[in-house]
C-alpha cells in the first residue's frame, strides 16, 4: 500500500493567498504546506465548493478510519468490495 500522501490533520485555510487551500501543519515545521487549492468557479456554487474543500481536508481522517473498520467488518461477514475499492483508489492511484 502506497501511504505516501501528506500527514494530517489537514485543515481549510480561507482564502489563503486568496484562494481557499487545503493545509497540513507539519510537526517538525513552522510551515504550513499546501495540499491543494479549491479554485472559485462561477460554475459551481459557493456551498458545494466549501463542501468539497471540506471533504478534501478530512481525507486522511476517512481513510485512517476505513482502514480501522475494515477488519471488524469482514469479521462480521460484511461485504468489504466498496471500502477496498475506496482505499486502493486512495493508496494507489
Amino acid at each position: 500500500m502506497n501511504t505516501k500522501h501528506t500527514p494530517g490533520p489537514w485543515n481549510i485555510d480561507e482564502k489563503l493567498e486568496g484562494q481557499t487551500c487545503i493545509t497540513s501543519k507539519q510537526h517538525d515545521s513552522f510551515a504550513e504546506p499546501i495540499i491543494c487549492r479549491v479554485f472559485d468557479s462561477s460554475h459551481v456554487p459557493l456551498h458545494e465548493q466549501e463542501a468539497n474543500a471540506r471533504l478534501i481536508a478530512a481525507a486522511p481522517e476517512l481513510l485512517e478510519a476505513l482502514l480501522a473498520l475494515l477488519p471488524g467488518a469482514e469479521a462480521m461477514g460484511w461485504s468489504t468490495e466498496k471500502a477496498r475499492v475506496a482505499i486502493n483508489k486512495a493508496t494507489q492511484g
